[in-house]
């Protein structure tokens, strides 16, 4: 019997591992003045942003098969705490569109900018922008952005 629950502990701990380690996926946002490649840490009402995201495996320029959402769907969803105060690009033309990639080391990664522009309107406050491109594997993504 106590070697039967010393196999079943081993299977159970050998069975929560993972074998492969660490994903070796790079999953980036930056965010930039529109028109530039100058980052932006903070943004105000009215102000345009490219929202970038982007993908690469960080081993091999071979890569690795991952699947995406295509650009006409929603890739990057601003968030005002729990409550999601718009998708980029918008509207989204094609919601449940994915595809399967190969993503390595440059030049065969993935890389895509939007363009957002801030409403007039938006309140003052801290978004969260997150990231939608990464359907397969799930890995999560988001950054914050002040609006002042």
């Amino acid at each position: 019997m106590r070697i039967a629950k010393t196999a079943l502990a081993l299977a159970l701990l050998l069975g929560c591992s993972d074998p492969a380690g660490p994903s070796p996926l790079l999953y980036r946002m930056p965010v930039l003045e529109f028109g530039t490649s100058v980052p932006v840490t903070a943004a105000s009402p009215g102000d345009s942003l490219w929202l970038g995201i982007s993908l690469e495996d960080s081993t091999s320029s071979a890569g690795s098969i991952v699947t995406i959402r295509a650009t006409c769907a929603t890739n990057i969803t601003v968030l005002r705490g729990a409550t999601v105060v718009t998708t980029v690009p918008t509207p989204a033309t094609c919601p449940d569109s994915v595809y399967q990639r190969t993503v390595g080391t440059f030049p065969n990664f993935e890389s895509r900018f939007f363009r957002w522009d801030i409403p007039p309107g938006l309140a003052p406050g801290t978004y969260t922008l997150r990231g939608e491109l990464l359907q397969q594997p799930r890995l999560d993504v988001s950054i914050t952005l002040p609006i002042n």
